[in-house]
């Protein structure tokens, strides 16, 4: 394996670590010291709750308890404020599902890399092979030389055509910024 395909597993790898939640080892544990903390002794206040939640965190929680997650649900006695909040909360917390999610599927799919690239080049193809890719490259590396060579061709012209105006040893600073402003603009024309 390549030092860029380690490279590539390791950061892998630590975006998985990041997304995964490692405050309790499963859903049973989390569930047990909230039931701890709480009090509560029976689930028929929590599936109360539950019923009476607004429409944008039903998906939400049911993503969660899908997940084997505990879901707990705490209602204050005034929600009008709290409304804004809740719903960027949710709005954040339902996109980082969903880039967990993602992220999965990529970790899950990452095998099958090599050959679904190869698909997507012969699938974007006129005629199904892969000489297009060629054609396509020998242009891109034929407009490079086309473009480099008469750079470097103009700048030996005008090093060679321009060298009595360069002085090695500048006196004070308005030969440096004059030989600096010459150089921009030779920069200018050559670009």
């Amino acid at each position: 394996m390549t030092r860029h395909g380690l490279f590539l597993v390791a950061v892998a790898l630590l975006a998985a670590l990041c997304l995964t939640p490692v405050s309790a080892p499963d859903a049973a544990a989390q569930t047990a010291v909230l039931k701890a903390l709480s009090g509560d002794k029976s689930d028929k206040q929590s599936a109360e709750s539950a019923d009476n939640l607004p429409k944008s965190m039903e998906s939400l929680v049911e993503q969660a308890r899908k997940d084997g997650f505990a879901v707990v649900v705490i209602s204050p006695q005034d929600e009008a404020p709290a409304a804004a909040a809740a719903d960027m909360s949710t709005m954040m917390t339902q996109m980082g599902l969903t880039a967990r999610q993602r992220l999965k599927i990529v970790l899950a799919n990452a095998p099958n890399l090599p050959s679904d690239i190869a698909a997507a080049v012969r699938s974007a193809s006129p005629d199904g092979t892969m000489n297009w890719l060629l054609i396509a490259l020998a242009t891109a590396i034929g407009g490079i030389l086309a473009g480099f060579l008469p750079s470097r061709a103009i700048q030996y012209w005008g090093r060679e055509h321009f060298r009595h105006m360069y002085n090695s040893q500048p006196a004070d600073r308005a030969e440096k910024i004059g030989y600096l402003l010459f150089r921009a603009a030779l920069m200018l024309i050559n670009a």
